[in-house]
């Protein structure tokens, strides 16, 4: 092997070392993040007309025990709220096609 394919070997080996480390800290970073509450946007279109506001939704999330925003943010379960707003029983309210898709943490 010549010297810069020696050089270019060890500047891989210490590039993909600084890779690995970077992910695991910043993974790290990210879970111990607080979450600093639950910002609910409603979309509205011309057929929902104001029948859900954003207020009503966090009264749900509040009924439904969803709201738990005093842990880091990683522990905020985004699919839990998600199935249910999709809840059968909900789908059949006219204001269904009116929760948000999204929650911002």
């Amino acid at each position: 092997m010549t010297k810069s394919g020696v050089i270019r070997c060890m500047l891989s080996v210490v590039l993909t070392v600084y890779l690995v480390m970077a992910l695991l800290i910043s993974n790290d970073m990210a879970a111990r993040e607080m979450c600093r509450g639950l910002e609910v946007k409603v979309e509205h279109n011309t057929a929902s007309r104001n029948f859900v506001t954003p207020d009503e939704v966090r009264r749900l999330l509040h009924e439904w025990g969803l709201d738990n925003v005093n842990g880091p943010a990683s522990a905020v379960d985004l699919q839990k709220i998600e199935d249910s707003s999709t809840v059968s029983t909900l789908s059949k309210m006219p204001w269904r096609s009116a929760l948000p898709t999204t929650v911002s943490v």
